[in-house]
């Protein structure tokens, strides 16, 4: 190989690299870190008592909204969940928040993106999903090989409600969610 073709392949390796990732730094959502006993930041008899069936897995996750227990809110969001495996270990860190249509969601949506990539430098995909019940418009980052960073607007059709939704989910929970939603296939 030639030095010139050399500096041709080093140069956008370099130029690359210049843009240091700053993912390793986000390490929690709402003060609340994935994989931890929720013990860590609820009282067992709190979370024994409001564990709910999580409704998008087959068994062994728990849903708990923690609004009125959580220490880190942001202005913008008015409810608070987690999801909990038969441990107690944490799987799903979200938070939500009503709004008027699709398309201020989206606008909305579109704003905290910039937030996460400005601040994180997250590189994005988009997905849109579509089941009976609600139609998702989601952008998702990869936090590392085990969370990813979800920021979508959910419309339920039957409620005509639409959510904003920001949640950091563990692949476990994800590849169960996938399990669910393509099951009988």
């Amino acid at each position: 190989m030639s030095f010139k073709k050399f500096i041709i392949i080093l140069i956008p390796i370099i130029f690359l690299n210049s843009y240091p990732s700053k993912s390793d730094e986000f390490k929690t959502l709402f003060g609340i870190r994935l994989y931890e006993n929720a013990e860590k930041y609820f009282k067992i008899n709190y979370i024994n008592s409001n564990k709910l069936k999580n409704k998008e897995t087959f068994n062994g996750f728990y849903d708990i909204e923690v609004t009125k227990r959580i220490t880190t809110k942001n202005p913008f969001l008015s409810k608070y969940w987690i999801v909990l495996d038969e441990s107690n270990s944490i799987k799903q860190i979200s938070a939500e928040q009503n709004i008027i249509d699709l398309t201020k969601c989206n606008n909305f949506k579109d704003q905290l993106l910039k937030v996460f990539i400005s601040k994180y430098n997250f590189k994005f995909d988009k997905k849109e999903f579509t089941h009976k019940d609600f139609y998702t418009d989601q952008n998702y980052a990869k936090v590392d090989d085990n969370k990813f960073l979800y920021i979508k607007c959910v419309d339920t059709f039957s409620t005509k409600k639409i959510n904003l939704i920001i949640s950091l989910e563990s692949i476990h929970y994800l590849n169960r969610k996938k399990e669910y939603y393509e099951s009988g296939f």
